[in-house]
């Protein structure tokens, strides 16, 4: 009889067509996935993958293995949706792929609502790369993802729905000599000290693509990936850094940042909600949505 967990693997290293990323999206050693593999291989009798530098390939075989793993998982899964009442259910679990900046500033409290109508069933909490998420949530590993979208096209294979908004200002601390002006225009930073995320960030592209429109051109001081440092570097210092006001709530209010508009940003990140294509909504993930549809209407659609 077939495994759904060694089919699973086996049509994530399908796609894939490498051991090590799919040990990587499912938290996995290499090692492990060899093994699963190989006694699926060994359960048939047949070779499934031809192993190469590259990576591996499906053999005939595999690639006719592959089309009936896509069916037999797809109505395994809609078969439990079918049938399952989450409000019953004495436990269960929704795995979410969160960003730093979702998973810190906003899903606690989602969480906690979602708790208390479905008090026995755990929530996990994964922090995981972008890059990595549509890996993880194609393969099952993960229920949900989310995370801030900057406008940066979506490339993987994902869905995803923008559902709030995310205000990003400038930030200054007590020493900056602008601190006290509420808003200043994006030119001002011409030649001024700024912190920005690492290049390869989604934040660091919307930013300079903004500053390059506005042919504006700071100094850049410092960067950093960690948002604590980035708070803590604009209080000791003069610099200024570009970052939303959910992070900053505490520090505003403590007298110890400032929050600066400035009218050339005209479009803000969104939270962004993400899934896989490929498979339907869980019985649980689907409760999740519809307790965070009751705050934020977007997300209506998806039920």
């Amino acid at each position: 009889m077939l495994d759904l967990y060694k089919l699973k693997i086996f049509e994530l290293v399908a796609e894939t067509g490498n051991f090590t990323r799919t040990a990587d999206a499912l938290f996995l050693s290499q090692s492990a996935i060899s093994q699963h593999i190989k006694g699926l291989e060994q359960d048939l009798g047949t070779r499934l993958f031809t192993r190469g530098r590259s990576g591996v390939k499906l053999t005939p075989e595999g690639e006719m293995l592959l089309v009936y793993a896509q069916q037999i998982l797809d109505l395994s899964a809609t078969a439990v949706n079918a049938v399952t009442n989450v409000a019953n259910l004495k436990e269960g679990q929704l795995r979410l792929g969160i960003a730093v900046l979702a998973g810190n500033y906003m899903l606690p409290a989602w969480v906690n609502e979602f708790r208390q109508q479905y008090p026995n069933l755990q929530v996990l909490l994964q922090p995981i790369d972008r890059r990595k998420m549509h890996i993880a949530l194609d393969a099952g590993q993960l229920d949900l993802g989310f995370y801030i979208g900057w406008g940066v096209s979506n490339k993987t294979k994902l869905s995803v729905q923008r559902f709030r908004q995310v205000t990003v200002a400038l930030i200054v601390g007590k020493k900056h000599n602008l601190h006290d002006r509420g808003q200043i225009a994006l030119k001002e930073l011409n030649g001024r000290s700024v912190i920005m995320r690492p290049s390869h960030r989604p934040a660091y592209k919307w930013l300079d693509a903004l500053f390059a429109e506005h042919n504006v051109d700071p100094d850049v001081m410092l960067i950093s990936d960690e948002l604590e440092a980035i708070k803590h570097a604009v209080i000791e210092s003069e610099c200024a850094a570009f970052l939303p006001l959910c992070t900053v709530k505490k520090e505003v209010a403590h007298g110890d940042l400032f929050v600066l508009s400035v009218p050339e940003i005209k479009k803000q990140p969104m939270v962004t909600l993400a899934w896989s294509r490929r498979r339907p909504f869980t019985p649980i993930s689907r409760a999740f949505i519809a307790a965070l549809a009751k705050r934020y209407p977007a997300l209506c659609p998806l039920l």
